[in-house]
């Protein structure tokens, strides 16, 4: 059993000698096939969630329904907001 590469030389192999910024931060990216598939099921079971809050507002509560939603999608948009400007780092 050969050991795994530590992540600098991961990082050294895919630059392919080249120097990195050492002025600026950054983050690593690397996703595995169980991470996918993961994001792939949350996605899934996220989606059936919402369909199913939908069905149960429809015929169970009033007109508040759509006040509720709407302050989630404002929320939701901060969320992604955030996750934009550290994307963006």
């Amino acid at each position: 059993w050969a050991a795994r590469p530590r992540a600098d030389e991961e990082r050294e192999a895919m630059l392919g000698g080249q120097q990195e910024n050492s002025t600026h931060g950054s983050l690593q990216r690397h996703l595995s096939l169980f991470d996918l598939v993961c994001v792939g099921v949350g996605a899934t079971v996220g989606s059936g969630i919402f369909v199913l809050c939908g069905l149960i507002a429809h015929d169970y509560a009033g007109p508040a329904t759509f006040i509720s939603w709407a302050i989630a999608g404002v929320a939701a948009c901060f969320s992604g907001i955030c996750y934009a400007e550290l994307a963006g780092k």
